[in-house]
C-alpha cells in the first residue's frame, strides 16, 4: 500500500490535470469566437455533476480535491457564458446577423451585388467599387449618388439607401471569422 503522501501526490496531479482540461476549449472559443459545437445542455448537465462534487468534496473535507474540482466547475461556468455571449453577439451570432441582414437590405443593389460577392469570397469585378467616383463603364453616377469610398453615403447625398461602414465591417469580421474556423478543423 502506498504511503498517504504519494497518495495525496497523485490526488493533486490528477485534480491539476482534471481542473485545467478545459482551459484548451476556452482558448479555442476565445479565438474562433464561435461556440456553435457546443451544446447547452452537455455544459449546464456537465457543470451541475461539478458542482455537485465540488459540495461532496468539500463536505468530506477533501481539501485537494474540492479546490480543484472549484476551478473546474467555474470553467464550466464560463464556457455556458462564452457560449451564450458568442451565440448572441459573436461573429456568428443571431444579433450580428439581424444587423448585417437589416444591413444589405438597405443597401443599394449594386451594393448588395458587392457584399453577396464578399460574403461568397469571391472577389467583384474591376470597376465595380461601392462608392466610386465612376461607373464600371467610366460614366459620371447621377446626381446625388457621388459616394465617399467607405461604403457610406457622402455628405449631402440623397443615396438614402446607402450601406453604413460599420456594416460592412461586421460582413467582412463575419467573413474572417468563417475563413478562420475553416483553416483551423
Amino acid at each position: 500500500m502506498p504511503s498517504q503522501t504519494v497518495i495525496n501526490i497523485l490526488g493533486i496531479i490528477g485534480g491539476v490535470v482534471l481542473a485545467i482540461c478545459q482551459a484548451p476549449q476556452l482558448i479555442k472559443l476565445w479565438r474562433t469566437k464561435s461556440a456553435a459545437d457546443l451544446s447547452y445542455a452537455y455544459l449546464i448537465l456537465y457543470t451541475i455533476g461539478l458542482l455537485f462534487i465540488t459540495v461532496y468534496l468539500y463536505l468530506e473535507k477533501a481539501t485537494v480535491g474540492w479546490i480543484c474540482e472549484s476551478i473546474e466547475t467555474a470553467c464550466g461556468f464560463a464556457l455556458i457564458l462564452f457560449k451564450f455571449y458568442y451565440d448572441t453577439y459573436g461573429p456568428l451570432g443571431s444579433r450580428t446577423k439581424r444587423r448585417a441582414e437589416a444591413a444589405v437590405a438597405a443597401a443599394s443593389a449594386s451594393q448588395k451585388s458587392l457584399l453577396a460577392a464578399e460574403l461568397s469570397g469571391h472577389k467583384p469585378p474591376p470597376g465595380s467599387h461601392a462608392g466610386s467616383e465612376k461607373g464600371s463603364d467610366g460614366s459620371e453616377p447621377a446626381a446625388g449618388h457621388v459616394g465617399n469610398g467607405s461604403g457610406a453615403a457622402a455628405p449631402g447625398s440623397t443615396h438614402a439607401a446607402a450601406l453604413p461602414a460599420a456594416a460592412g465591417h461586421q460582413l467582412r469580421e463575419r467573413r474572417r471569422s468563417h475563413e478562420s474556423l475553416a483553416v483551423s478543423v
